[in-house]
């Protein structure tokens, strides 16, 4: 009798935390949303290559992106020359949008503010996009 109370007192506490830390995990990120922030990198080549009318269009509608939910940072900048040969510096703008994570990036892309800036100022201006995403693995 003594031996099945003392398994009872290390038991039932070590149970009742197993429970909680798996109720912990389950709630800590909600289904189908997955973890890390999301850098997208976007590089623009101008119909009219170091227009300063377009160049300032774009930069502000991106800069005006740092509102959007979800947004963490906005960068924009135009290519620093390079002669290495691994550099590409042949784009007149890059612009870096750090995301809280990549649903925060698939809202964006459907934000209608977005959805304006590419129909009014991309499609008009710019002749060639790149895009890269990259995720970042989440912080302890």
């Amino acid at each position: 009798m003594p031996m099945r109370i003392h398994l009872v007192r290390w038991v039932a506490p070590l149970l009742m935390l197993a429970m909680l830390a798996a109720a912990a995990c389950a709630c800590a990120r909600p289904p189908g949303v997955e973890p890390g922030r999301v850098s997208h990198v976007v590089l623009f080549w101008l119909n009219t290559p170091g227009d300063p009318q377009a160049l300032q269009k774009l930069s502000e509608a991106c800069l005006s992106f740092r509102e959007t939910p979800g947004v963490r940072e906005v960068v924009v900048g135009k290519a620093l020359p390079s002669d290495r040969p691994v550099v590409d510096s042949s784009f007149d703008l890059g612009v870096v949008i750090t995301f809280s994570g990549p649903e925060a990036l698939r809202n964006y892309q459907q934000d209608p503010k977005h959805q304006r800036a590419v129909a009014d100022l991309l499609k008009p201006l710019v002749k060639r996009i790149q895009v890269y995403d990259i995720v970042s693995p989440p912080h302890p």
